[in-house]
């Protein structure tokens, strides 16, 4: 599917639809992606592994929403449609999902999310 102006919201962007996620894409230059608007963080309160993938992002500067489950139980959904480990941290962008951080992860048991 070929990507839609956005015009009704007011912003200034491209948005993709890819594997049930939206992406805009606020900046073009030459034709060519500058940045992703979101990279999607899946974490819960009392995961280690979580909080260092969060910190080591924000040491890096990059970009993310993070969707903490214990405070958003609906997100588990959205999480189910792309993953079916249970595990955390989960990393969703433009091109792949990944589980863990530095190869670690917590089970959603471990976590009290079963």
């Amino acid at each position: 599917m070929p990507p839609s102006r956005l015009s009704d919201s007011g912003e200034e962007g491209w948005e993709f639809l890819i594997q049930n996620s939206s992406f805009l894409i606020r900046e073009w230059w030459a034709g060519r992606m500058v940045a992703l608007d979101t990279i999607l963080v899946f974490t819960a309160d009392g995961c280690p592994h979580c909080r260092a993938l969060c910190e080591d992002f924000d040491l890096r500067g990059v970009v993310y929403r993070e969707i903490n489950l214990r405070r958003e139980p609906d997100e588990m959904a959205h999480l189910q449609e792309l993953i079916w480990e249970h595990r955390l941290p989960v990393v969703a962008d433009h091109e792949r999902v990944s589980i863990g951080f530095r190869g670690q992860s917590s089970t959603f048991a471990e976590l009290g999310l079963e």
